[in-house]
C-alpha cells in the first residue's frame, strides 16, 4: 500500500513538472515568458504631450500600434481662452507660454498656471523656476529680480542696484544666469539707451550684488534669447537708422556674428536646434552661422508682430501680433508654420493690447 501511494505521489509530481515546463517552453518576450504560438502583449499608447498628441514631450505623433491597428488620434487642442487650470506639480511642463490677464501664465494647448506668478516686467520659465522683474510702487526704489517656484512657496529676491527700466529677463538653459535689458542708473533722466546686463544666480545676494554689464554701444540692445546648446545669446540692436542681430558669447564677452540690415527690431528668437535666428518684427529668419537670409514671412503674416518664439519642434513660430477691433487694439498669439502656409490664433484677442511675451520652455 505504501509503495502504491509513493507511485501515485511520484506520478502527480511528474505531471505537475511537465505542465510547468510546457508553460515555459514558448518564446520569451519583454517582461517574461509566453506560451508558444502567442505574442507578447502590446504596450499601451504613449502619454499625451503638451499639445495633446501622443509621442515625445514635443507633441509629435507616436508610432503605430500592432499590425492593422491605427495609432491613437491626437486629442483636440482646447479652444483659445479655455482657461482650464493645469494640475499642480513642482515643475513647469515643456511648451510655449504667454502672459495672460490677471498675471497668470498660459501654456498653449493646455491651460493656465495660477495668478500668483508676476509677469508685469516680462518673464521666463525654467524647469522648476520662473523669473520676472518687479517694480516697487515707490518710483525711487530699485527694481527687483524675482525667482520663484511654480507653487509660489519658494521665492528669492535680488535687488537690481545700478540699473532702472529693467525688463524681459532670460533664464539660461542651466538656470544659473539671467540676462535682461536695462538702463544704467547713473544716467537716469538722460536719453540713455538700453543695454544688456546679467546676474549670476549662483553668487548673487539679495542686496549689494551689482549686475554685470554685457553691452554698451550707442544702440538700444534688447530682447536677448539664449541658445539651447551653448552659452551664447542672440539679441537685437537698433537705432534711428535701423537694426541688426548680434550673436554674443557670454563667457568670453565676444560678439561672434553681426547680421545687419534687419530693420528696427527689439526682439529675436532662436530655433530649438540653434541653427536659425528669427526677428519677429521684421518677419525674417537668418542662418545662425553665416547670417544669410533663410526665411521671409513678409506678406504671409499681415498683422503687425511685436514678439515671438519658435515652437517645441522648430516647425512653427508663435508670434505676438496686434489686431484692431471695435474695442480698440488687442493682442493675439498666432501659430505660424515656418513656410507661412498656415496662420492660426491660439489665444483669445486680449483687449486692451498687452505684452504676451511668449516663451518656450524646452
Amino acid at each position: 500500500m505504501t509503495v502504491k501511494r509513493s507511485k501515485v505521489f511520484l506520478a502527480s509530481r511528474l505531471l505537475a513538472l511537465a505542465v510547468m515546463m510546457a508553460g515555459c517552453g514558448g518564446e520569451e518576450g519583454a517582461g517574461g515568458a509566453f506560451p508558444a504560438g502567442t505574442d507578447a502583449p502590446s504596450p499601451g499608447p504613449l502619454p499625451a504631450g503638451p499639445g495633446g498628441a501622443t509621442g515625445a514631450g514635443n507633441g509629435t505623433a507616436g508610432a503605430s500600434g500592432p499590425s492593422g491597428t491605427p495609432p491613437p488620434s491626437p486629442a483636440p487642442r482646447p479652444a483659445p481662452g479655455s482657461g482650464d487650470a493645469l494640475p499642480d506639480t513642482e515643475t513647469f511642463p515643456s511648451g510655449v507660454y504667454y502672459a495672460a490677464p490677471g498675471a497668470a501664465l498660459t501654456l498653449v494647448g493646455a491651460g493656465t498656471i495660477p495668478a500668483h506668478l508676476g509677469v508685469e516686467g516680462g518673464f521666463d520659465v525654467g524647469v522648476a523656476t520662473y523669473v520676472t522683474v518687479e517694480t516697487p510702487a515707490a518710483g525711487d526704489d530699485p527694481q527687483r529680480l524675482v525667482l520663484a517656484s511654480r507653487d509660489g512657496r519658494m521665492r528669492r529676491t535680488i535687488v537690481l542696484d545700478g540699473v532702472f527700466a529693467a525688463a524681459r529677463p532670460a533664464l539660461s538653459p542651466d538656470e544659473s544666469l539671467v540676462v535682461f535689458e536695462a538702463r544704467a542708473a547713473a544716467n537716469r533722466g538722460m536719453d540713455e539707451d538700453f543695454d544688456l546686463w546679467s546676474m549670476d544666480l549662483t553668487t548673487a545676494e539679495g542686496t549689494g550684488t551689482m549686475p554685470k554689464r554685457l553691452t554698451s554701444s550707442p544702440k538700444n540692445e534688447r530682447g536677448a534669447s539664449w541658445m539651447a546648446l551653448t552659452r551664447r545669446i542672440a539679441y537685437a540692436a537698433s537705432d534711428a537708422a535701423g537694426g541688426e542681430i548680434h550673436l554674443y558669447d557670454v563667457p568670453s564677452g565676444k560678439d561672434l556674428l553681426t547680421i545687419p540690415g534687419v530693420g528696427k527690431i527689439a526682439r529675436v528668437a532662436v530655433a530649438p536646434d540653434d541653427t536659425e535666428i528669427f526677428a519677429p518684427e521684421a518677419l525674417r529668419g537668418y542662418d545662425a552661422v553665416s547670417g544669410a537670409l533663410t526665411r521671409d514671412l513678409t506678406g504671409k503674416v499681415t498683422q503687425p508682430v511685436v514678439d515671438g518664439v519658435y515652437g517645441m519642434s522648430g516647425a512653427e513660430l508663435f508670434l505676438e501680433a496686434r489686431v484692431s477691433g471695435v474695442a480698440g487694439d488687442a493682442s493675439v498669439l498666432l501659430e505660424v508654420l515656418l513656410d507661412g502656409s498656415k496662420v492660426t490664433a491660439v489665444s483669445p484677442a486680449l483687449t486692451p493690447a498687452q505684452a504676451l511675451s511668449p516663451k518656450r520652455r524646452p
